[in-house]
């Protein structure tokens, strides 16, 4: 069984700021994942004030007698200049994919115990949070300051050891790819935006990769003044012809509306969502014609 410590100086070449984590035999809740002080065996507090490691500490690390037991972690956000996003479980699959909608590029990647994880460039600012799934243990999270995460080779208590996928380590796979537009979306400071920020995103073109967040914020921003759902899907509607290329669907906008007036049962009516131009490019007929179905309420497959 490799021991994960004795990897600890290939990742500060990196600059990556390393740290020991109990091992999954460790007798708390979290065993495998929680930083430990190997003189004491004991969790370590203040660990995320850590820096990178200097190679007289590493060496400390690997004289203790509980080094062989131990997993590796690593600090994410500035301090090592990487951003981890963590796909749990199916459901994780399902969020990354509605977030990102296509825009992922290759990075580091590698395995976990539950699902992957993605490794990409830090941004000044990123914060993390955390989507949740379906499942007990599936969601999305994004891990920046004030975060760590587990790293190969360490083990996890179900049996797979983390592992890096191939050719998308560090050390072969080249540069860390920079951060996603959507992620950096999703991630941003929270705050409030200015008016003339609004007025700067809503006359701006967005492409794939920006047209779910940007939607996200402008559906919850209206929500936040108690408007009819009716009316937050007329105005989305019209950004998302106007400025999205290309625009999405309206049972996307409908759901989107929904997630954000937190109404599961909005709309009770899916067909009558859909524009002249979907209504006219699934029944072949012109979008002319399509106009005169819709407004005799006529719909049908």
């Amino acid at each position: 069984m490799t021991n994960p410590i004795g990897t600890a100086a290939s990742y500060q070449e990196l600059q990556w700021a390393v740290l020991p984590l109990c091992g999954i035999h460790h007798g708390c809740a979290t065993p495998g994942k929680v930083p430990v002080d190997l003189a004491t065996g004991r969790h370590l507090s203040g660990w995320q004030q850590r820096g990178v490691p200097t190679l007289d500490e590493i060496d400390a690390w690997l004289s203790s007698p509980l080094a062989p037991r131990a997993n590796l972690g690593c600090l994410t956000g500035r301090v090592s200049g990487v951003v981890a996003l963590d796909i749990d479980g199916p459901g994780g699959e399902v969020l990354l994919s509605r977030h990102a909608q296509g825009d992922l590029p290759p990075t580091w990647e590698y395995r976990t115990g539950g699902g992957r994880r993605l490794i990409y460039r830090y941004e000044e600012g990123l914060r993390s949070l955390k989507l949740s799934g379906d499942g007990e243990h599936e969601g999305l999270e994004v891990l920046s300051d004030g975060r760590q995460m587990v790293i190969p080779p360490s083990h996890h208590k179900t049996g797979p050891d983390y592992a890096w996928e191939p050719g998308r380590d560090p050390w072969r796979f080249g540069e860390v790819s920079p951060c996603p537009l959507w992620v950096r979306e999703l991630a941003k400071p929270q705050g409030k935006r200015t008016t003339e920020a609004w007025v700067d995103l809503l006359n701006t073109p967005t492409g794939k990769g920006g047209r779910h967040p940007t939607l996200v914020s402008l559906a919850a921003y209206l929500a936040g003044y108690h408007l009819d759902p009716t009316v937050i899907f007329a105005l989305l509607q019209a950004w998302n012809e106007a400025r999205c290329q290309p625009p999405k669907s309206q049972t996307e906008l409908a759901q989107i509306v929904g997630w954000a007036t937190k109404d599961s049962t909005w709309p009770t009516t899916p067909s009558s969502l859909e524009s002249p131009r979907e209504v006219a490019k699934r029944l072949g007929c012109s979008i002319e014609a399509a106009r005169q179905i819709l407004a005799q309420g006529t719909v049908s497959a």
